[in-house]
């Protein structure tokens, strides 16, 4: 029982700190961390190139080199053009939702979305300064995501994606 609170303590330390108005996964803080203090802290963080919503550059950080109890995948850093981070994201097993929730309850205290029913999707999402902290657990998966997100990102990726579905129904109609 010891272990899994010393466990649950430091996982609590790494994942954010309370002092700052914005998340910071991992020690690095949403809107404010750039790509060199990513480079600096993880110095084997791998480029994959620019994302789609922010244009700017995306890393990935081997879930061997980040000490969270039920990391499944890779870290995703995302950056915003300017080269400010925008989003940080990573992947768990399922069966960790109860215990990540209550650590992020304990952190961010306003809640925005809570749907944690006894069987199908869970999604918690906080809001934190400029940013929004989300878990999500698909119904279907054996994974879950927690995800880190500057508001500025997400309204990107909206735009992004009602313009990508817009443009589909314009092809649909010419089609038809």
């Amino acid at each position: 029982m010891k272990k899994l609170l010393f466990t649950a303590a430091g996982t609590l330390a790494l994942i954010t700190n309370i002092a700052n108005a914005d998340p910071k996964p991992l020690g690095l803080e949403i809107g404010k961390a750039t790509v060199s203090d990513l480079e600096q802290k993880f110095p084997q963080v791998t480029p994959l190139g620019n994302n789609l919503y922010t244009s700017g550059k995306m890393y990935s950080l081997s879930r061997n080199e980040v000490p969270l109890d039920g990391l499944v995948k890779d870290v995703l850093f995302i950056f915003n053009d300017d080269e400010s981070l925008a989003c940080v994201s990573m992947t768990f097993n399922k069966d960790k939702f109860s215990e990540l929730n209550e650590q992020l309850k304990k952190k961010y205290k306003k809640v925005i979305k809570s749907v944690i029913p006894f069987v199908g999707n869970k999604l918690v999402k906080y809001k934190d300064g400029n940013s929004v902290v989300e878990l999500n657990a698909p119904h279907l998966s054996f994974e879950m995501d927690l995800s880190y997100m500057s508001d500025n990102f997400i309204k990107n990726m909206n735009n992004q994606i009602q313009q990508e579905e817009k443009a589909k129904k314009q092809q649909e109609s010419e089609l038809l």
